[in-house]
């Protein structure tokens, strides 16, 4: 008879017919003679334990997090403002050669000892906002970014932040707060109440992303700001999961900045004061020509962007290529003569300018003040603009927005002013033009359109919503068609991050090309010794386990857990001790642990981290960026009879012969599916796109199933770099 195959509807007829008369025809009936289908409980199924609600944990982390940004940020800003008085004493000079003299050793004074306190900890120089922004992208900190999150770089960034803003510079502060609440919360994360909330990366990513928001929140009053600069600068994708903790942490933040003002009385800040002008300021009737003025406004501001965006990026490649001279005269320049320079000019251009009274403030460009001398409105913009790139990239605690935002309203005001005059029977606000401006030319730098958002919220001004969102996405089109990236890629640039999103592959580059075939695996029967070896070499990792080791066919991995329980148990059957530091978790007075005791179950590097270490050449040095993982050399831990000579010193000879039984990872021990391979003729622009949008540090790479070898964002690194 020969094989037909059965329509749909034939194969319905048959099985429904080979169902009892008497039995309902529902599905699971209709087919079980045809389906085997057995209950849940008929099923060997292992039960999950249920997962640790942390909500409760996770809000009172968010919400600590913000007071402590709030308070601190209200002290740092109260710092910075009694250094600033203290300066503006030297006015009171009646001889203006004495008062320039003092001015100008204040501020050289100052600023030698914000390089100085810096020096302390290296990671604290620059804005911040860069790294923390490679951060995010998932990469090991320990690695790339040492120091980053220490203590020391916490006190040096601190006092760096308001000696260098008690000089009198023109740059801002919400770069450097950035950094500080970064590490803040770091540190939170390393208490025992928070510490079970570092054990996934997401969610440690996460907490750092809101502690962004916190630094902008409390800076500016602004918390919807703070949230969306948080997503727009330092989110490469935005999990929405993030967006409600971000809001809890910058509203703590905010409230907590308003009570430590009102508890210590210090009077109404500069945001008080704009906020008070606003609110005074007589109402003028809409116009229909606002939203195109604006948009002309904003075109300006983008043109003036990219020329200061330009000039920043000049000076930072300049200042690299000092900072690599083979020349020690130039390497001292850039260290003292540089930062020297740029206070001279600074004390010189600010002194001539405040003891004419042609400096505009903040607030006063904001308001119905009038301004008498249009000069006054093109000095106070042009020398903020002048100066922010030539401080912006010095080794100090940095940021933009300040300088960005008054040399802003500075000529959003000028703007205002000068169509008035051409058309004085416009009925417009100068005020609103100078927010338009002031929000313009900081979107125009940060490619932040947040910037509009935090400068309505600052003044309270609902009424300049359109012209002001207009102005900004004209300006942030404008600057972008000039080439440049904004400010804070341009720092990324200047520091050598590692930041994914910006590195380009060529097309015919594969996995091939980068490949590691170096790789540690445990085979599905092994012995203990090669377990052993496997937890020494990947620590608190999971670990591949392949067919055989003459077929390395990848059938999945295995947890540390559970090779841990299969070692214990091992050792309790045949009556052996010591099987912590055997597998490397303590180390004994008179034996290293093969792993660092450096680093505790809940700080342990990224695989990316350990197989750049194991992968380096055997005439290297042990010193590396982040070292201390090894007590040996790694060239070393991948050997196998030198490291089971490390390991074996103390064993006796029976222990030696009983560790090299074979087990079997059978049924007891879980080996998990890989969720994603490579394959050796991947394209590195798509590995690119898979370790940028999953925030991947490794991956393994195999053959027809055979494992090949893995690769690290270190690799890609090196690849794009190339």
């Amino acid at each position: 008879m020969t094989d037909r195959r059965l329509s749909l509807q034939e194969f319905q007829e048959r099985v429904l017919g080979a169902a009892p008369v008497d039995a309902p025809s529902t599905p699971q009936s209709a087919f079980e003679s045809v389906v085997s289908v057995h209950d849940a409980e008929e099923l060997d199924i292992p039960r999950v334990p249920p997962m640790r609600n942390d909500h409760g944990r996770v809000i009172a982390f968010l919400i600590l997090v913000g007071f402590i940004g709030g308070a601190l940020q209200v002290l740092c800003t109260w710092l910075i403002d009694m250094l600033l008085r203290l300066r503006g004493t030297a006015m009171n000079q009646t001889n203006a050669d004495v008062a320039f003299v003092l001015w100008t050793l204040y501020t050289l004074a100052f600023l030698n000892s914000a390089v100085l306190w810096t020096r302390l900890a290296p990671s604290a120089a620059g804005s911040g906002i860069a790294q923390m922004k490679t951060v995010l992208t998932g990469i090991d900190p320990t690695l790339y970014l040492p120091g980053y999150f220490s203590p020391r770089a916490l006190v040096a960034k601190i006092g760096g932040l308001v000696l260098a803003n008690g000089a009198g510079l023109q740059i801002g502060s919400e770069g450097a707060f950035v950094h500080i609440m970064a590490i803040i919360a770091h540190m939170l994360l390393q208490v025992r109440h928070f510490a079970p909330l570092q054990d996934r990366l997401s969610v440690r990513l996460q907490l750092l992303a809101a502690s962004a928001a916190v630094a902008v929140s409390s800076a500016f009053g602004s918390p919807i700001g703070g949230v969306l600069f948080s997503i727009e600068v330092t989110a490469t994708y935005y999990l929405i999961s993030n967006y409600l903790k971000a809001f809890v942490s910058a509203v703590a933040a905010a409230m907590m900045a308003v009570w430590t003002n009102e508890l210590l009385a210090h009077g109404d800040g500069m945001l008080d004061v704009i906020a008070r002008n606003a609110a005074l300021a007589p109402a003028t009737p809409k116009s229909l020509w606002e939203v195109p003025l604006a948009m002309v406004l904003g075109a300006l501001m983008g043109v003036m962007g990219a020329i200061a965006l330009s000039a920043t990026q000049w000076l930072a490649h300049r200042r690299q290529l000092w900072a690599s001279s083979e020349l020690a005269s130039t390497r001292l320049f850039l260290r003292w003569g540089d930062p020297m320079l740029v206070a001279l000019l600074t004390a010189t251009a600010t002194f001539f300018v405040t003891r004419q009274g042609l400096l505009v403030s903040l607030p006063d460009l904001l308001s119905e003040a009038p301004v008498e001398a249009p000069w006054a409105l093109v000095l106070s913009g042009a020398i903020p603009l002048v100066l922010l790139p030539l401080s912006i990239t010095l080794k100090f605690p940095t940021g933009v927005w300040l300088p960005t935002f008054v040399g802003g309203a500075a000529f959003g005001r000028l703007f205002g002013a000068a169509v008035s005059a051409l058309f004085p029977s416009l009925p417009l606000d100068t005020r609103g033009f100078a927010l338009v401006g002031a929000a313009a030319l900081t979107g125009a730098s940060t490619r932040t359109v947040s910037a509009a958002v935090i400068a309505l919220e600052i003044t309270g001004s609902l009424r300049h919503v359109l012209p002001v969102l207009s102005g900004v996405l004209v300006s942030i089109g404008t600057a972008s068609l000039s080439g440049q990236p904004s400010m804070y890629d341009i720092l990324v640039e200047a520091n050598d991050l590692p930041y994914l999103p910006l590195m380009e592959f060529h097309r015919h580059q594969t996995v091939a090309d980068i490949l590691r075939d170096q790789v540690v695996y445990v085979s599905a029967s092994t012995s203990v010794l090669r377990v052993l070896l496997a937890l020494n070499r990947l620590p608190n990792h999971e670990i591949p386990v392949v067919a055989s080791e003459g077929n390395r066919k990848l059938l999945g991995v295995v947890s540390k857990d559970d090779l841990m329980d299969l070692v214990r148990r091992f050792y309790a059957r045949h009556g052996l001790n010591s099987c912590e530091r055997d597998w490397g978790d303590e180390a004994g007075d008179d034996k290293a642990s093969l792993w660092s005791t450096r680093f505790t179950a809940r700080t342990t590097p990224t695989l990316d981290h350990i197989y750049t270490t194991l992968h380096r050449r055997p005439s290297s040095s042990t010193s590396l960026r982040g070292d201390g993982l090894y007590p040996v050399h790694p060239a070393m831990l991948m050997n196998d009879d030198k490291m089971t000579e490390l390991l074996s010193r103390d064993w006796s000879p029976s222990k030696k012969a009983l560790l090299q039984e074979v087990v079997a990872l059978g049924s007891d021990y879980m080996i998990r599916p890989l969720a994603m391979t490579l394959s050796a003729e991947t394209t590195l622009e798509d590995v690119h796109m898979l370790f940028t949008m999953l925030r991947m540090d490794h991956c393994y790479v195999t053959d027809v199933g055979q494992l090949r070898g893995v690769i690290t964002t270190r690799s890609l690194i090196k690849a794009a770099a190339r």
